[in-house]
């Protein structure tokens, strides 16, 4: 057996949330897309990717659900 982390199966639905800037960049971004599709395809886990901002560069597959959630800049905001 695999040392390592083991996730064990049930017939439980498994929902999964990532939370990222935006879908720009091959770093964190790629990673995200591409563990969302593995988690589906594996474990049929339920996946959902919540973006702070409207930058996709990505493909999506069609069983991942995006989210985008635009945050403004508050008028009080001051840059620093």
């Amino acid at each position: 057996m695999r040392k390592g982390l083991k996730m064990v199966y049930d017939n439980k639905l498994k929902k999964v949330v990532f939370i990222i800037k935006n879908l720009q960049g091959n770093g964190a971004e790629k990673y995200v897309t591409t563990l969302s599709k593995a988690l589906h395809a594996y474990y049929q886990a339920e996946c959902h990717i919540i973006c702070l901002e409207n930058i996709i560069e990505h493909e999506i597959d069609n069983n991942i659900k995006l989210h985008i959630i635009s945050i403004g800049k508050s008028k009080n905001h001051k840059e620093s």
